[in-house]
């Protein structure tokens, strides 16, 4: 317990400024993406990695105690709510409470100066827009921009839960990395759920080398249960370090097909 992607355990005396992480941190309880449990200050900082625990589980920070300050702060909001597991403490209750400490982002909002209201962009920060999270000036990039994909192709056809039901999507990859078959780059279910998969495909490997420029066409097995209306989202991720490109979203329903015992779904118009 009490581990944090910096500090695990900052007093009531400590101060933690201008300082970031990207880092992964699963444990237990008392997990914070920049520190586990907090108690003394903490201005300018950010954090975009994996947190994954089951009680006390925050973006930024995971716990914190009487007297305690956070400002100016920040963390991705979509990369760790990716990261939690199905647990009984953690979810919606456990990134409702981290919104009190730092200020929740999307991945693309993080990756923008704007986003950073008061930070030094001349003399102390550096930031690839639209790329990149803030660095600091003189230090190695924290970046995603290796890692890029736009959607190329897609179908969604007219499917019966009677049979085999699938959706076809091709990425291109545009970055300057190789995705290497077997590797932990992959496609995922964004918020590691989704209405129409079952769990153990919420992750869909890639099967052969993507070379940039290339593109992969991966097929997602999807399991309509009932009639409503429901939205399907994948975007790829480098497992456990950060998602990347272009999301795919889409809102499907699924109707009850007359005559037929078998739910129908079909691609909204």
């Amino acid at each position: 317990e009490y581990v944090g992607g910096l500090v695990g355990y900052n007093s009531w005396d400590g101060a933690i400024t201008k300082s970031y992480t990207t880092g992964r941190v699963t444990v237990e309880k008392y997990a914070g993406g920049l520190v586990g449990s907090h108690g003394g200050i903490i201005d300018e900082c950010y954090a975009a990695g994996y947190v994954s625990g089951e009680r006390y589980v925050g973006g930024l920070v995971g716990h914190t105690w009487g007297g305690s300050e956070v400002t100016d702060s920040y963390y991705d909001y979509e990369a760790v709510e990716r990261s939690y597991p199905m647990a009984e403490y953690v979810g919606r209750e456990a990134v409702k409470r981290s919104r009190d400490e730092g200020i929740p982002k999307t991945a693309e909002a993080m990756r923008r100066q704007d986003t950073y209201e008061g930070w030094d962009f001349k003399e102390t920060w550096e930031i690839i827009e639209g790329k990149s999270y803030p660095y600091v000036r003189g230090l190695w990039v924290i970046t995603a921009v290796d890692y890029e994909s736009k959607i190329d192709d897609w179908e969604v056809p007219l499917l019966s839960k009677e049979r085999s039901n699938m959706i076809t999507l091709t990425l291109r990859n545009i970055g300057t990395e190789t995705w290497e078959e077997g590797s932990i780059v992959r496609l995922g279910a964004i918020g590691n759920e989704d209405d129409l998969a079952l769990p153990e495909n919420y992750r869909i490997d890639i099967d052969h080398d993507v070379e940039p420029a290339q593109t992969h066409t991966f097929t997602i097995p999807v399991y309509p249960e009932e009639a409503g209306t429901f939205t399907t989202e994948w975007q790829m991720l480098k497992e456990g370090e950060f998602w990347f490109g272009e999301k795919f979203s889409k809102e499907v329903e699924v109707v009850k097909k007359t005559n037929v015992e078998s739910d129908l779904w079909q691609l909204f118009k």
